[in-house]
């Protein structure tokens, strides 16, 4: 989804969060939150923040080609960004509506001084 070619970076990110905010996407999730399994779900949290971190950070890179600007930083966003996503997205019935909006604002903010940031290649 993140490396799809066509929609915007916008579009794309409001698209996996969308995805990532699916309860029925997760038939096992009442397996990982589960009562003494945090260190299960911890590990599988981080696993997939490190398995979603490149495919965001090409397309941030892809997001600054497209305008001419030098993709600065596109690596330590794309972490701050999956990282903190799955923060929200942590707990048990979450994320909830309220979750969802903070991480669309905070990310379209991030994205916006990302754009602000980069010169001219």
């Amino acid at each position: 989804m993140l490396d799809e070619w066509g929609p915007s970076l916008d579009e794309r990110l409001d698209r996996a969060l969308a995805t990532g905010a699916r309860h029925d996407g997760y038939p096992y999730a009442d397996f990982f939150h589960a009562a003494g399994h945090g260190a299960l779900h911890d590990r599988l949290s981080l696993a997939m923040c490190e398995a979603v971190r490149p495919h965001l950070r090409r397309a941030l890179e892809a997001d600054a080609a497209e305008r001419g600007a030098a993709a600065k930083d596109a690596d330590e966003l794309a972490a701050i960004m999956v990282y903190g996503c799955v923060g929200l997205a942590s707990g048990p019935g979450m994320p909830d509506e309220a979750a969802l909006a903070a991480a669309r604002r905070y990310l379209r903010a991030l994205v916006a001084e990302f754009r602000a940031g980069g010169s001219p290649s």
